[in-house]
């Protein structure tokens, strides 16, 4: 069986022989010394030996790589509830989580 779960526009779920992976696009911008500023794209990916351990994981770090500054604690919570309900709506549709 072959994972490939969308969780949002940067993280999905995939899987290799051994572990499930978090993969996280992440953006790089290049600024060679003549020309103009180009945006690459890379992957970022985190190993895991369950889906919910990936899931727990996406939580924390899909807060931490929005480019919102968040300066309260009541932000921090908004930040995690709306990521618990991405997950929740995935779980809905997802038969196979």
């Amino acid at each position: 069986m072959s994972l490939n779960i969308k969780l949002d526009d940067s993280f999905r779920i995939i899987n290799d022989s051994y572990n499930i992976v978090l993969v996280e696009k992440v953006k790089v911008t290049n600024k060679p010394p003549k020309g103009e500023i180009k945006n690459e794209f890379t992957e970022r990916k985190r190993y895991f030996p369950s889906v919910a351990m990936a899931l727990k994981s996406y939580v924390t770090v899909s807060v931490l790589a929005d480019d919102v500054l968040v300066s309260t604690v009541d932000e921090y919570v908004k930040k995690i509830n709306e990521a618990y309900n991405r997950i929740s709506g995935l779980l809905k549709n997802e038969s196979v989580l």
